[in-house]
């Protein structure tokens, strides 16, 4: 790319582009570039080039030239940039910047090429209307831009030759807005008068998208960019700037949000399936766990009953068979009412309030402390940010794991036990911690599953309930739970909850 076509030589004369050859990463820059600015472009060095923009311009424009740094710029037309730079000679001069990228079939940059637009009076393509047509059509032909001008008074609108293809204009150096503006669907035409009238009255960029009526099909949408350059001598504003087509942008964003709308109409539809089973199989459970107490009382009682009645007289054996059926009703009347507190926690309604964690644990531990005064356990309770939740609930939560790590850590030689919390990733995780028996981490998914034990009956009670009812609360508030431990050396188990300022 180190040499330019003759041809191209001819009709660029006038105009500062240039390009940059992403593969053997080499320049071209036109005459007037390399007059007026110097051999070095923009893609070749984007921090040396962003130095030379005037300091007020370069915190917006950063931004292009990043684009240009990490190729990312995409293929097809990016929004023209306009700032001032200074020229080879150290002058400032305002430019509006447009650059184009090209791309193989894989999306790989190949070529990077732009033009260097002038919009001061006198300077470059400017000067006269006929040159800056000319100047459109070679930078379009090279960048593959429409590009188009428009010029109040006397109404002057010059098209380029794709833009006249584009809106089915027939060819003509320049005609009236209202041309342009009769192919504009209704609905546009004010929004698009109005933002060019008001860009050259404010003397401003402008950006606007309207839709084209096409014969025959659905209007197109088209997006139009542009600068206002203010001459100097009669203090006329005049708009330059490039429109492209991004129907095929719009209608991949309308497939995709009717894609979304049915995916969120699909996802509400299954929640609400899942939810309604999960109600009925709550339900189910409630009553099937409460219609057993009864005649699990039954057994139980005449079982203990007969026991004491006709113990003595009962051979040793069958005294043992009794014990066991009075044992297994107690063990199964206790699973009853387990199952019945699960399913309470599903039907109940919530309510979510500011909730000091810290003060809930120091309760917890009185109560167990009051109930075993005999034991001696360190307990440590950090002051710990506060969260949204239902107080009922998350004590509820807190009294099975602190009463866990209570349990567990009966056999430690110096009991141990903390609760606090930390940030990680910008989130509040509480957690729970001990020096008890721990557990091996191959079975952790089994934790939090109900009636599921790591440990037997003979070693610590309980019926494997617990956890289960903590993760159940802690999902309903929409947090997490999870456990690390090692056996023999402790455990920890952590939950997130929201944070009042989310509610």
């Amino acid at each position: 790319m180190s040499e330019c076509p003759a041809w191209l030589h001819e009709e660029l004369a006038g105009l500062a582009l240039y390009a940059w050859d992403c593969r053997e990463a080499t320049p071209w820059a036109s005459a007037a570039f390399r007059e007026r600015f110097g051999p070095e472009v923009p893609p070749h060095d984007p921090d040396a080039w962003l130095e030379r923009v005037h300091p007020e311009d370069r915190a917006r424009v950063a931004p292009h030239f990043e684009a240009l740094r990490c190729l990312e710029a995409g293929p097809g037309l990016t929004v023209p940039v306009r700032y001032r730079v200074r020229d080879r000679a150290g002058a400032w001069c305002s430019v509006l910047d447009a650059l184009h990228v090209e791309t193989d079939t894989a999306g790989a940059p190949l070529r990077l090429s732009g033009a260097l637009l002038e919009l001061e009076a006198g300077r470059g393509w400017f000067g006269a209307h006929a040159r800056v047509l000319a100047a459109f059509a070679s930078a379009e032909r090279f960048a593959h831009f429409g590009l188009w001008s428009w010029e109040p008074v006397g109404d002057r609108l010059s098209l380029s030759e794709s833009l006249h293809t584009l809106t089915g204009l027939e060819p003509a150096p320049v005609r009236p807005l209202r041309a342009l503006l009769e192919r504009v669907h209704p609905e546009d035409r004010g929004a698009l008068e109005g933002a060019l009238r008001g860009a050259v009255e404010c003397c401003s960029d402008v950006a606007v998208e309207f839709r084209l009526l096409q014969s025959g099909g659905e209007p197109r949408s088209l997006r139009l960019w542009g600068a206002c350059a203010c001459e100097a001598r009669t203090g006329r504003g005049r708009l330059y700037g490039l429109c492209g087509d991004v129907s095929e942008y719009r209608r991949a964003e309308r497939v995709l949000r009717e894609a979304n709308t049915d995916l969120e109409s699909l996802v509400a539809a299954r929640t609400a399936a899942l939810e309604a089973a999960n109600r009925e199989l709550e339900a189910f459970v409630y009553s099937v766990s409460h219609d057993l107490r009864q005649p699990l009382r039954h057994i139980q009682g005449f079982a203990a009953a007969a026991l004491e009645e006709a113990g003595p007289a009962l051979p040793e054996a069958a005294r043992e068979h009794l014990g066991r059926v009075v044992a297994a009703a107690r063990r199964m009347g206790l699973l009853i009412e387990d199952l019945l507190r699960l399913s309470r926690l599903g039907r109940q309604e919530m309510h979510r309030e500011r909730v000091d964690l810290s003060a809930l644990a120091r309760e917890v531990v009185a109560e167990l402390a009051a109930h075993e005064p005999q034991r001696r356990v360190t307990v440590e309770i950090a002051e710990t940010p506060p969260a949204l939740a239902d107080r009922r609930l998350l004590r509820i939560a807190l009294a099975n794991l602190i009463g866990n790590a209570w349990k567990f850590t009966a056999r430690a030689a110096s009991p141990a036990i903390s609760f606090g919390a930390r940030c990680e990733d910008g989130e509040t995780v509480y957690f729970v911690r001990d020096n008890g028996a721990g557990f091996d981490m191959r079975y952790v998914e089994r934790l939090f599953a109900p009636f599921q034990r790591l440990h037997g009956t003979e070693e610590f009670a309980g019926e494997g309930v617990g956890l289960a009812i903590v993760q159940r609360i802690v999902r309903r508030h929409g947090g997490r739970v999870w456990a690390r431990a090692e056996p023999g050396a402790g455990a920890e188990f952590c939950f997130t909850l929201p944070d009042p300022g989310d509610g």
